[in-house]
């Protein structure tokens, strides 16, 4: 029997690592450390409150160079190429996302 032309295969990438743990943030340093050293942070500002300032201060006290944007609120070409353009200013190398289901997609 032949595959139907019509028929696609879909992927599904997840992250390879995924990290928990009680006081995390405290220790978040060696958890990003791996993929850059000039981290930017995108949140809104009710996560920034709950746990994007204590990730801003943990990495910054680990001497990275830290940047931060507010997320617009969604998960948008235009967000994204907003994002990434700052980011670029900023010099960051690597992109932390924190917050729910759109920041993430954003990020």
């Amino acid at each position: 029997m032949t595959t139907p032309l019509t028929q696609f295969d879909q992927v599904y990438t997840s992250p390879n690592q995924y990290v928990q743990g009680r006081d995390l943030l405290d220790r978040a340093d060696r958890y990003v450390s791996p993929f850059g050293s000039v981290p930017y942070i995108i949140c809104d500002e009710t996560v920034w409150k709950i746990a994007g300032e204590k990730l801003f201060t943990t990495l910054k006290n680990a001497d990275m160079d830290v940047a931060r944007a507010e997320f617009g609120g969604e998960a948008s070409i235009k967000e994204i190429e907003r994002i990434v353009a700052d980011a670029k200013e900023q010099n960051s190398d690597v992109i932390v996302a924190v917050g729910g289901g759109k920041t993430i997609d954003t990020g």
